[in-house]
């Protein structure tokens, strides 16, 4: 009898063992990856199931490892890694067993990417693509690599050709395809490296889209409609790639882009993905840091500079920790000659963090930010401090009252949710979102010792009057014994401004906050436009030219730095339109008033447009980033600063710069290619100002001036030339090929290429 007790004893401290071994390190993970591990955990629990038999979700998670050996013993499918940070694939049910692994120091999963487009959407015009800015002729981009990392892709459009007809991308990768096993980078998607690979494939599977052919037209755009259009580098190689921020497949209804790229990791796996088994994936940052680190690597290898613009982003969070990312950025951008661009995001128009003082109360109202917010669903809201912390929450309804309290000395105590009855009769829930766990938060420490909490929270969206009228009625009141901070996030919750602010501070998106990343910020010089019928159309909100619009995203970032670095024109910003759209959608689906020219080519129809964003302001950037690349191969991201903070133009002279707003002010191309190339020091009287030249083979010709005198310099300060030209016109056939400094009297002058 003693023997079978012990035995049973024995199996049961086995059984004891192997459970405990299966709880997951927290200390290694970051907050989504918490929050999803305690889910699918609690899940498990509730269901007496096997974490295995339950239905899976494949993360794409960024793993800090002493080794791959230590990642490949665990089932880890490594995809490529920086330093010992590695990009994997690995099923949500093996992170617990891998977080408690002695090699593995961190593992990180952050949110999917969203597009920085402004919400008064699309419009058209009929100026430049860069209307508002001066570009030096000398430089066009040429021998720069140009990445956009995005969706919604026209491989076809002419802004992508050659005057010849040929293509100008170098390589497009559609993650999306399913075709991994014969097409794909890393045996995923489909790799699209030759014209003719390109042609076929028309555009990215999620092409019924238009955000990554428009961002791509403004910085790399060629010449259409006879040189009436086109972008900032407009001879620059471009590489194309999927951001993941899509979701449905056009062509199947019945299998989501998810499925696709699941189908491809599948056959490419071996003992870490059990291929008979149904998986959701997991859309996270890791597959755009995974195409950048390709790009960048791809122009080490062709030795070409090379600048990356990122026209998406996140909310800044202290409890979804991106440290992993943030270095990995770091280590890219580092190198000479490589550089990154981030849209500031388009959420100042949005009101949802607060910065508190110790035992200071909060008394907030609460509003849903997300554009299709339902009751019962749940909504974050985020608190990060060192100190004990009480949150109420609270209605007044039409058939009494709601409260519900969460105290963080007491996480387990009655009270922290309650049932309420509507005007039919229907019970819903108020409070704090427990589902199935013990507590109703997920929490991270923090290095600095504050612990970030996260919580879920049901509350009515409006309460509905028997009048027909409606009221927003939440309400929140927050105490705390030391500093804290209390914030939403975009897409959940925000506090008594909601939407109805302007320029609120905090909102600037990662990985713009980032340091190694040059923010962009959006200003207006445009706001009524013409379409292609001749009907004026104003859109939006009206701005004054040379102001920044309201939703441009603002400083400082949560650890105090400023943001955005500097702003560029992206308010009604024309460039090309997916032809992809034309060809699928009759002509009655569409908004045709939105069109401002079109015109055919062979058997496709294309089309240019106009779009709002910081979206449409970070290309911009980008391009006259890879203007000055080509004249400074080795440019760093320091010198880009410094030639940003010494030449960007101050628009609202009352304010210090640089400054949470502005940045250092909007970008000046020139003035910031003079300062990069050192010719105001060898050229010290030439005018910042430029001038309107033009060039006719060896003919110079001054705009607006008939009898002006010409000085023509190298860039080592050498004068070439100095002539009056009588007729607005001067010979340059005495010169040899190269670089110039024009200075036209003292109105202005410019660089021009021979």
């Amino acid at each position: 009898m003693k023997r079978k007790i012990s035995i049973i004893f024995a199996l049961l401290l086995i059984i004891g063992q192997a459970v405990m071994a299966q709880k997951a390190n927290y200390n290694k993970l970051s907050g989504l990856l918490i929050s999803k591990l305690n889910h699918y955990e609690s899940k498990s629990m509730h269901t007496r199931a096997s974490l295995q038999d339950k239905q899976d979700e494949l993360l794409m998670p960024l793993i800090k490892a002493d080794s791959e050996e230590t990642l490949t013993r665990q089932g880890v499918r490594v995809l490529d890694h920086i330093g010992n940070i590695y990009f994997a694939i690995v099923p949500l049910s093996r992170m617990a067993a891998l977080s408690n692994d002695e090699g593995v120091r961190r593992i990180e999963l952050n949110e999917s990417p969203k597009l920085q487009m402004d919400q008064t959407a699309g419009t058209t015009g009929v100026t430049n693509i860069y209307q508002g800015l001066n570009l030096p002729q000398a430089y066009t981009g040429k021998g720069v690599l140009v990445g956009i990392c995005d969706s919604g892709f026209d491989y076809t459009h002419p802004m992508f050709q050659n005057a010849d007809g040929t293509t100008r991308i170098r390589w497009a990768w559609d993650i999306y395809t399913g075709r991994g096993a014969t097409e794909g980078y890393l045996s995923i998607g489909s790799l699209y490296d030759t014209p003719e690979k390109l042609a076929k494939a028309c555009g990215s599977i999620d092409s019924l889209k238009n955000h990554g052919t428009h961002v791509a037209g403004i910085a790399t755009g060629s010449p259409v409609l006879d040189g009436k259009y086109r972008g900032i580098a407009y001879e620059s190689d471009i590489a194309m790639f999927m951001s993941g921020t899509s979701s449905n497949n056009p062509y199947d209804e019945n299998r989501t882009l998810g499925d696709l790229m699941i189908a491809d990791i599948k056959q490419a796996s071996s003992n870490n993905i059990e291929v008979d088994k149904y998986y959701q994936w997991d859309a996270s940052r890791t597959g755009c840091l995974l195409g950048i680190k390709h790009f960048f690597d791809y122009a080490t290898e062709q030795n070409m500079p090379a600048v990356m613009n990122c026209s998406w982003g996140s909310s800044q969070n202290f409890y979804f920790d991106t440290s992993l990312e943030e270095e990995v950025f770091n280590e890219m951008a580092k190198v000479p000659g490589h550089i990154i661009v981030a849209s500031a995001g388009n959420n100042s128009d949005t009101d949802y963090y607060r910065a508190m003082k110790a035992n200071e109360t909060l008394n907030e109202s609460l509003n849903y930010l997300g554009e299709n917010a339902k009751d019962e669903s749940p909504y974050s809201l985020f608190i990060t401090t060192k100190g004990d912390f009480e949150i109420t929450l609270s209605a007044t309804l039409t058939n009494g009252n709601a409260k519900a309290v969460f105290d963080s000395r007491d996480p387990n105590a009655d009270g922290q949710y309650c049932y309420w009855e509507d005007n039919e009769g229907k019970t819903h829930y108020f409070g704090f979102y427990k589902d199935e766990v013990s507590v109703p938060y997920h929490k991270q420490t923090l290095p600095d010792g504050r612990v970030a909490y996260k919580f879920d929270i049901i509350m009515p969206i409006r309460e509905y009057y028997p009048d027909g009228t409606s009221a927003r009625s939440a309400r929140m009141t927050v105490t705390c014994n030391e500093d804290y901070v209390m914030n939403g996030a975009i897409d959940h919750i925000g506090f008594s401004k909601g939407f109805s602010t302007s320029l609120a501070d905090h909102t600037v998106t990662a990985p713009a906050a980032y340091d190694c990343v040059l923010a962009v910020g959006a200003t207006s010089h445009r706001n009524q436009l013409v379409n292609r019928n001749g009907k004026a159309i104003q859109s939006g909100n009206l701005y004054s030219d040379n102001n920044i619009v309201s939703w441009s995203g603002t400083g400082p970032t949560f650890d105090g730095r400023t943001k955005p670095d500097v702003c560029a024109p992206g308010y009604n910003i024309i460039s090309s339109n997916n032809s992809n759209l034309k060809q699928s959608m009759a002509t009655s689906e569409r908004n045709q008033s939105d069109i401002i020219e079109q015109w055919q080519m062979g058997n496709r129809t294309y089309e240019m447009v106009a779009m709002s964003g910081t979206s449409m302001a970070s290309p911009v950037v980008a391009g006259i980033v890879a203007l000055w690349l080509q004249a400074k191969p080795n440019l760093t991201l320091a010198e880009v600063k410094e030639a940003i903070a010494a030449t960007s133009k101050h628009l609202d002279p009352t304010l210090p710069y640089p400054n949470n707003v502005y940045g250092y002010g909007e970008i000046d191309a020139y003035a910031g290619l003079l300062k990069l190339l050192n010719i105001e020091t060898s050229i010290p009287d030439l005018p910042r100002q430029q001038a309107k030249v033009s060039l006719h083979g060896r003919i110079l010709n001054i705009d607006g001036y008939n009898d002006v005198q010409v000085t023509i310099n190298n860039l080592n300060g050498q004068q070439m030339l100095n002539t009056r030209a009588t007729d607005g016109t001067v010979m340059l056939n005495s010169l040899p090929s190269g670089v110039y400094a024009v200075k036209i009297g003292q109105q202005g002058s410019t660089l021009i290429r021979l």
